[in-house]
């Protein structure tokens, strides 16, 4: 067993009142990043809450007015597109409908179809476009508080032009074009509709080799284990059934216990667009664009570029916002639509530590704005990297959460019958300075164990201390050493030192659980320790630890090396849950299970283990 944790508090707590809103340290030099979201959600209603909040309506007229002007030339071809743009007559509707007495929902007219891409890039745009006007209007004037880095995910790429110079006109007629560019090769080869579908919760290379030969293409990876597939309805279909095969094959292995480790469960959902962005066959919209852009006086390569980046390229929204954080910014403002490229980033900037704010919603606002609104930054992880210090013998020794808690080393010898059932063994890993268990496996009747631990007391060296090991999993032990008969309570309150109970093969139920660490910490037990060896069993520990004012200890089980404690691999469960363990100040983190060489070990406590699954130090 292996420790990971360190010396930093994982929960983001606030070490002083701030008397600055955040706008204010971001002008005054606080380092700050700017994200643009893409397709996937809704555009018209936070660009009507925008207009609404601020009172940007005569600016926003005006920038489409303007750009109705430039497009006069190629109107009628863009036109053939059979999509209208009116956002503000839209949103005219929409708030006619709120401000009606009736229930009847507003409904826009005909034409107004707000997912085509036709109407949906410019759409996209305005709305950064609009949510870059209320920064402005809060006092973060971009002119003169520049980001250090910017980031748009497919059409964020249009708006985030205007911080190279290019005027919001243009980058709205260019909207404009690449929209109705979209809808009209959308429409020639079958990519409109129901077209791209997000798969999160595997692997991506995994879901790429499964869906190769369908037609259906995966280019866009929007975190570490999600990825978006677009093309036809009829091939996205084939897709989607063969990744519903592939995991419910090996479900049913995994019920009969043929095989252990992570089984392949992809979360399926629809993406709420009505074309397959970034589809190959999409590079023909450009030459439609470059044609239109040519005659409007536009840069013809400039406009070819930007249709590639922002409805055919593939999208690593990973790579991209690891670029953006390596700039370093303390945090990032997400300008919209809504806060979709916040909820992509979320998992990302935690782990760096970055603070998140969407600032196109109204909570993001007060959070910008607001004295003491301002959330609050998570501890990066980097923040937990092991230390090498000097003990007061002169010895270098290596410091992490777990020794400052335990004093002892982060190397475990962790509870196994029949390994550690005999005293000996057990005696002399504690007298070594290393956390030692005695496996309660082996203590099977109340004379066994009153001998055993009158056996281990005798062995150990002044001021040694032992761990004990309780199988939940076996009613009747469980009810002899912790539950009815409480052997372990009253070894401990009679004076034998037990200074650590470790619950394995099991978590009780939350209530149950609470209790008995009530109850043992009130007898003098310094450590309470949950085993779990699934994802459900880690987060009912999460619950647990959320529920006790004191520590906990949670050793995660991978099952590599067998046995009944887990089926899993160790490094699925910590992919799946390290964020959550990170999330609570009174966890302490600990891994084991089939680590069998001191590299391996050095690996799971420096983090590296993670880097080869691409994610950061873990």
């Amino acid at each position: 067993m292996t420790t990971l944790d360190t010396t930093a508090s994982a929960s983001p707590i606030a070490s002083s009142a701030h008397f600055d809103s955040l706008l204010d340290d971001l002008r005054t030099g606080t380092e700050w990043g700017l994200l643009l979201g893409g397709q996937g959600g809704p555009w018209l209603e936070p660009l009507a809450e925008l207009i609404r909040d601020f009172a940007l309506e005569g600016d926003i007229a005006d920038l489409v007015r303007r750009a109705e002007t430039m497009l006069a030339p190629v109107a009628d071809e863009l036109a053939r597109t059979g999509v209208s743009f009116d956002p503000l007559g839209w949103i005219d509707v929409l708030n006619a409908g709120e401000s009606a007495e009736d229930d009847q929902a507003a409904t826009l007219p005909a034409g107004a179809d707000v997912l085509a891409p036709a109407a949906s890039v410019p759409g996209i745009v305005l709305a950064q476009l609009a949510g870059l006007a209320a920064l402005g209007s809060q006092g973060l004037d971009l002119n003169a508080y520049r980001p250090v880095a910017v980031a748009g995910h497919s059409q964020g790429v249009l708006a985030a032009e205007t911080l190279a110079g290019v005027s919001q006109v243009e980058v709205l007629v260019l909207a404009r074009l690449i929209g109705a560019g979209a809808q009209i090769v959308g429409r020639r080869r079958g990519l409109l509709g129901q077209t791209m579908v997000s798969v999160s919760g595997v692997v991506p290379e995994r879901v790429a080799e499964i869906i190769d030969g369908t037609g259906a293409v995966c280019r866009i990876r929007n975190g570490h284990r999600a990825v978006v597939l677009s093309g036809t309805e009829v091939d996205l279909a084939v897709a989607v059934a063969r990744l519903e095969q592939v995991a419910a094959t090996e479900k049913a292995e995994r019920d009969r216990l043929a095989t252990g480790g992570a089984g392949f469960t992809p979360v399926i959902e629809p993406v709420e667009s009505q074309l397959a962005f970034h589809h190959p066959q999409l590079a023909e919209a450009a030459d439609l664009v470059a044609d239109w852009a040519e005659r409007i006086g536009i840069d013809v390569e400039h406009a070819r570029r930007l249709t590639f980046e922002s409805i055919v390229n593939e999208v690593d929204w990973v790579a991209q916002l690891t670029q953006v954080l390596d700039a370093g910014p303390s945090w990032l403002l997400d300008v919209g639509p809504g806060d979709l490229a916040s909820r992509l980033s979320a998992a990302q900037t935690r782990a760096r530590g970055v603070g998140l704010v969407a600032t196109a919603t109204k909570r993001g606002q007060r959070e910008l704005s607001v004295v003491g609104a301002r959330p609050i930054r998570p501890v990066a992880w980097s923040a937990f990297a092991p230390r090498l210090v000097t003990a007061p013998t002169g010895q270098l020794m290596l410091e992490t959460k777990f020794t400052k808690a335990t004093g002892k080393s982060p190397i475990l010898l962790a509870g196994m019958t029949p390994t550690t059932v005999e005293a000996p063994i057990v005696a002399a890993a504690a007298n070594a300075g290393f956390w030692a268990e005695l496996a309660g496996g082996g203590q099977v009747t109340e004379e066994i164990f009153a001998d055993r631990i009158a056996e281990l007391t005798g062995l150990l060296d002044e001021g040694a201390s032992f761990a004990f090991n309780s199988l939940f999993l076996d009613p009747y032990l469980w009810r002899l050493q912790l539950g009815q008969t409480k052997l372990v309570q009253r070894a401990r309150s009679a004076g034998a030192p037990i200074d650590s109970v470790i619950v394995t093969a099991g978590i009780p139920e939350l209530d149950e659980a609470v209790a008995l660490v009530e109850e043992l910490t009130q007898i003098g037990i310094e450590h309470v320790v949950f085993k779990p060896g699934t994802i459900g069993q880690i987060r009912d520990v999460i619950a647990i630890a959320k529920s006790v004012t004191g520590t906990v200890i949670v050793q995660v089980e991978g099952g590599r090396a067998g046995g009944h404690h887990s089926w899993e691999d160790l490094d699925d469960l910590l992919l799946a849950t390290y964020s959550e363990l990170r999330s609570r100040s009174n966890i302490t983190v600990c891994v084991g299970g089939g680590i069998g060489t001191p590299e391996q070990s050095a690996d799971y406590l420096s983090g590296r283990w993670s880097e080869s699954y691409g994610f950061p130090l873990m």
